[in-house]
C-alpha cells in the first residue's frame, strides 16, 4: 500500500512537507544497512612460547630484543601466560617479575600447545600477542609425539575475521641445530589477534620502534581498506559543480533550508542527494557539459565522484572491481517515515470505572494512525520489514580508477549506464533511489604464504599456517566481496 507524503507531520500536530520526512533517513539507514559487528572486547593477553625451539631463537641478538622490548610493554591491563607441556600456564607476575621470568627462562620445554592457544584467544575474544614458532604437536604426555602438518589453525583464524578482526603476523627468521647436525632454517612469529583499527599493533609498533628492523609483517584481514570524500565543504557532496560551485546538472539543493537539502553523513559512508531536476533532464544537462568546448572548470565529469579507496594492505586479497546495487526504496522509505512518526502520535489509553477508554487527543494524525476503539496502531502503519523495495537495471555504473602517483589510491564515481535513455520503468519522479557502491570481485594473494609461512622439518615440508590461512580465505563470509563501501540517497523534486 502507498502511503501518501502529506500525512506526515512535526510532533504530531502540523502539516510539514517532505523535508521534514527526509529527517528520518539517517535512522532509516541505521537499519537497513547493519554494519559488521565488531566483537574484539577491552583488554590484552600476551602467550609467551616456553619451548626449547625459542632458546634458539632468541640467541639473535635482535630477536631477543624484540622479546625485551613486547615483555617491557606490558602492564595492568595484560593478562600473560606461558606455553609449555601441553599447558597454558597463567603467569600471575608483576611486570618486573614476569620481564625477569621471560627474559631468563631455560626455554626446555616440550609441546607449546598453540591450537589450544588459539582456541582460548578466539574464545576469550579480546586483543592477544603469541610469540612462537608455531610449531604445534600431537598434545599427549608422550615425548614421541609428533609435528602436526594439517591446517589446525583454520578454524581460529577464520572466526576472528568474521568478527571483524585482524591478525598480523609479526615474521622473522633463525636457525635451530637438528640432532643429524646441521641447521633448520625457521620463523619466529609475534601473532597479534587485533581488533578492526590495529589497535595491538600500534602498541606493538610503539614497544620496537627505533629497534632494528629485522621482521616482515604479513597482515590476515578482510577489512584492509578505508573509504572517504574529498568536498569542497561540509554542504558540498560529490555532485557536479562548475567553476563557480553551482550544479547545473541535477540542481542539488545546497542552499536552500527552505527545501529538502543535501546531507553529508560520510563519516557513516551515506549521503542524501535531493536533485530538482528530473532524470531525463539530468542526462541531458550532462550531456550538454561533455562537450570540449565546455571551459575545462565547467566541464561534467561524473555524475557523483569524489569518493576514494584506499588500500592499506593487499597481503590477503586484491580488489578488482565494485560493483553497484540501485533500489527503489520510496515505498519503503515512506512506510518506516510514518511509522517512526507513528509512534511519536500514540493515544492515551486510561481505565475508567473499569473499562479501558482510548483519548485521541482530538488530534487528527493519531487519528490517521490508530485504531479508536483499541488504541493500538492500525496494520498499514505497523513496519515490521521492507516494503516492496525495487532493483533498478541498467541506470548508473560504477568505475573505480587508480589515482596518479598512488596506486594504493583509486577514485570512485557514479555515471549513467549506456543502456540509460533518460527514463527507468522501475523509476517514477520523486521516488528515492538507493545507490549502493559494493567491492566487487576479489583475488586471494598466495604468494607471501610460501615465503613467510612454510618451513623445513627435517626431509619434510610444514606448510600448516600457510594452509590455515588459504583455508581462512576460502572460507564462506570471509571474502570482502560484497561488502558495502557507500551508500547515496537520490531523489528528485
Amino acid at each position: 500500500m502507498a502511503i501518501p507524503i502529506v500525512a506526515m507531520m512535526s510532533g504530531c500536530g502540523s502539516s510539514v512537507d517532505d523535508g521534514f520526512m527526509i529527517s528520518y533517513l539517517e535512522k532509516y539507514h541505521a537499519i537497513s544497512s547493519p554494519g559488521q559487528d565488531q566483537t574484539i572486547g577491552g583488554g590484552y593477553a600476551v602467550y609467551f612460547d616456553l619451548s626449547d625451539g625459542m632458546n634458539y631463537a632468541y640467541q639473535d641478538e635482535t630477536l631477543r630484543c624484540y622479546l625485551e622490548a613486547i615483555t617491557n610493554k606490558t602492564d595492568g591491563e595484560w593478562s600473560s601466560y606461558g606455553l609449555g607441556s601441553s599447558q597454558i600456564i597463567p603467569l600471575n607476575l608483576t611486570k618486573k617479575d614476569l620481564y625477569n621470568r621471560v627474559i631468563n627462562e631455560s626455554y626446555k620445554e616440550i609441546k607449546a600447545p598453540i591450537e589450544k592457544t588459539f582456541q582460548q584467544i578466539v574464545s576469550e575474544g579480546k586483543k592477544a600477542v603469541l610469540i612462537s614458532d608455531l610449531e604445534e604437536y600431537e598434545q599427549t604426555m608422550s615425548s614421541s609425539a609428533s609435528i602436526q602438518y594439517s591446517a589446525y589453525a583454520s578454524q581460529y583464524f577464520t572466526n576472528w575475521l568474521r568478527r571483524n578482526g585482524r591478525i598480523y603476523f609479526y615474521v622473522m627468521n633463525f636457525q635451530e641445530p637438528m640432532k643429524k647436525g646441521g641447521l633448520k632454517e625457521k620463523h619466529l612469529y609475534f601473532v597479534l589477534f587485533d581488533d578492526a583499527n590495529g589497535s595491538l599493533k600500534e602498541k606493538v609498533d610503539q614497544a620496537l620502534v627505533g629497534r632494528p628492523v629485522n621482521y616482515k609483517i604479513f597482515m590476515l584481514s578482510n577489512n584492509f581498506y578505508q573509504i572517504a570524500t574529498n568536498y569542497a565543504s561540509a554542504t558540498q557532496g560529490g555532485n557536479y559543480h562548475d567553476g563557480n560551485g553551482d550544479d547545473l546538472v541535477s540542481v542539488v539543493n545546497e542552499k536552500d533550508p527552505s527545501l529538502p537539502m543535501y546531507i553529508n553523513h560520510s563519516y557513516d559512508r551515506w549521503e542524501f542527494y535531493p536533485c530538482f531536476s528530473a532524470w531525463n533532464e539530468i542526462q541531458k544537462n550532462a550531456d550538454a557539459l561533455r562537450d570540449e568546448g565546455v571551459p575545462r572548470a565547467d566541464r561534467f565529469r561524473h555524475l557523483l565522484s569524489n569518493l576514494f579507496l584506499r588500500i592499506i594492505n593487499d597481503d590477503s586479497y586484491t580488489i578488482k572491481n565494485l560493483k553497484i546495487r540501485v533500489t527503489n526504496v520510496q515505498e519503503d522509505f515512506s512506510a518506516f517515515a510514518h511509522y517512526q512518526n507513528a509512534l511519536t502520535c500514540a493515544p492515551r489509553i486510561v481505565t475508567e470505572e473499569g473499562e479501558k477508554v482510548v483519548d485521541m487527543g482530538g488530534n487528527k494524525y493519531t487519528e490517521l494512525y490508530y485504531d479508536p476503539v483499541t488504541g493500538e496502531l492500525l496494520p498499514e502503519y505497523d513496519y515490521k520489514q521492507p516494503r516492496d523495495i525495487r532493483v533498478v537495471n541498467d541506470m548508473f555504473d560504477v568505475k573505480m580508477v587508480p589515482t596518479e602517483g598512488d596506486a594504493s589510491l583509486s577514485e570512485i564515481s557514479i555515471d549513467f549506464s549506456d543502456k540509460f535513455r533518460g527514463e527507468n520503468l522501475a523509476v517514477g519522479h520523486g521516488d528515492m533511489l538507493r545507490i549502493d557502491v559494493l567491492i566487487g570481485d576479489c583475488d586471494i594473494n598466495y604468494d607471501k604464504m610460501k615465503d613467510y609461512f612454510v618451513w623445513k622439518d627435517m626431509d619434510r615440508t610444514n606448510s600448516s599456517i600457510a594452509e590455515s590461512l588459504r583455508n581462512t580465505l576460502q572460507a564462506d563470509g570471509v571474502s570482502p566481496s560484497g561488502r558495502l563501501l557507500y551508500t547515496y540517497y537520490i531523489k528528485t523534486y
